[in-house]
């Protein structure tokens, strides 16, 4: 569903954006690099007009410097921001449109439409019409956009070329770019003098499919508070898509050093096979920038002989020694608590551990002895806090190498 967008939008359908491709700066904000200018922390611009001049006095870093680029176009042909902008929170916004350079590679075709994903911090200032709330603050919009756009650029940079990633777990890239925006008279120079500011853009593969998101809000559409599982997929393709987020976390973090920190449903898509394809890098914290793992994935820091990632079921595990919630985050209410199995949820959320132990069990059936990942640890197996599950998780653990405790003297 298109979003709601003010009349000024530039972003409409129809809207050729005039493009150059751009180098962009290496990510800041968040936990890399400093900002390079000090933000303005309070920035109380209610009209279109003030953001259009607050933008203009503080353009995105790293202007355009090469005199004579290659133009290309974009053409927008449909608006994918599932946001109402001045309403929900401000961001990137995302259009699909038609790329006027074929970017293709020698075996693969480029696709007839591609999603533009807009770092326009015009429209990180845009507040609800009562103004700031618990939810919503005055934020310096063209620094925030520009340190989302350095920061997910970055995230592709590294990611695009694995073959395990790209095309796969995450949309194909087509690279970053820059577009001027006119700017009408009245809207601009204080003196009247016409004006141009910058944007920066990043275009990928469309995903043909829907979020999980949606698919969950459908199985709330009569009633926010209760979730009719009848409306969702069925059990065993929940259980599958799981299964395919876990694995694509454990890849993403080994080969690239990369933790999404926003893994919500909003951010997973899945096609109609039940493949998933993750979004939304700009968030991320990855250790090819950060100078205290002086660049090195886990892949290459590994210490273990088979330099192999460890093992989901040590890294999902929701009891001692890892206690991860992952599997069970937010059962109570929350979007995790909506996708997994029902009888987990209800068992977890009746303050019983039955639904961790049920999570516990599905780690093992789906991991054990996979030779992806390096065996599961022996601190791991015979932790003591193993010997308060029940016999059906404690046999499977002695399978994988747990020492059987010994029998009690009568």
């Amino acid at each position: 569903m298109a979003s709601t967008y003010d009349q000024n939008s530039p972003y409409q359908k129809g809207a050729v954006l005039e493009l150059r491709a751009h180098v962009p700066p290496l990510p800041f904000g968040l936990c890399y690099s400093a900002y390079p200018r000090e933000e303005h922390e309070r920035v109380e611009l209610w009209s279109h007009e003030d953001r259009i001049a607050f933008a203009i006095a503080n353009p995105p870093f790293d202007d355009v410097s090469d005199p004579n680029p290659e133009l290309h176009t974009f053409t927008i042909v449909e608006d994918k921001t599932q946001r109402r902008l001045g309403v929900d929170p401000p961001g990137a916004h995302i259009v699909v449109g038609q790329f006027d350079l074929d970017l293709s590679s020698d075996n693969l075709d480029q696709p007839p439409l591609l999603l533009a994903k807009i770092y326009d911090g015009v429209d990180y200032m845009v507040l609800p019409e009562s103004g700031p709330t618990e939810d919503y603050t005055d934020i310096d919009g063209m620094i925030r956009a520009d340190s989302d756009y350095s920061i997910e650029a970055g995230a592709y940079e590294i990611m695009t070329p694995h073959e395990a990633l790209s095309g796969k777990l995450i949309p194909r890239f087509y690279g970053c770019w820059t577009f001027p925006l006119d700017v009408p008279v009245s809207e601009g120079h204080p003196e009247g003098q016409p004006e141009q500011r910058w944007v920066r853009m990043i275009l990928m593969e469309f995903i043909e499919g829907e979020s999980m998101e949606a698919k969950i809000n459908r199985a709330k559409a009569s009633d926010s508070h209760k979730l009719d599982y009848e409306l969702l997929p069925a059990e065993p393709k929940r259980l599958y898509v799981l299964k395919q987020l876990i694995e694509a976390e454990v890849l993403l973090w080994w080969e690239v050093g990369l933790k999404h920190e926003d893994l919500e449903p909003r951010n997973v898509m899945i096609k109609e096979d039940d493949s998933i394809v993750i979004i939304d890098f700009c968030q991320v914290r990855m250790t090819t920038f950060l100078n205290k793992t002086a660049g090195k994935t886990p892949k290459e820091r590994a210490d273990n002989p088979n330099k192999l990632p460890r093992s989901p079921i040590e890294t999902y595990w929701p009891f001692s020694p890892s206690g991860s919630y992952f599997l069970l985050e937010d059962a109570a209410g929350g979007y995790w608590g909506s996708w997994i199995p029902q009888l987990w949820h209800r068992e977890y959320n009746n303050g019983r551990d039955d639904g961790m132990e049920m999570a516990a069990a599905w780690l093992l059936e789906t991991w054990s002895n996979d030779e992806r990942y390096a065996p599961v640890s022996s601190a791991f197996l015979n932790h003591t806090e193993h010997e308060m599950r029940n016999p059906k998780i404690i046999k499977m653990l002695e399978a994988l190498g747990r020492t059987p405790a010994r029998p009690e003297h009568a």
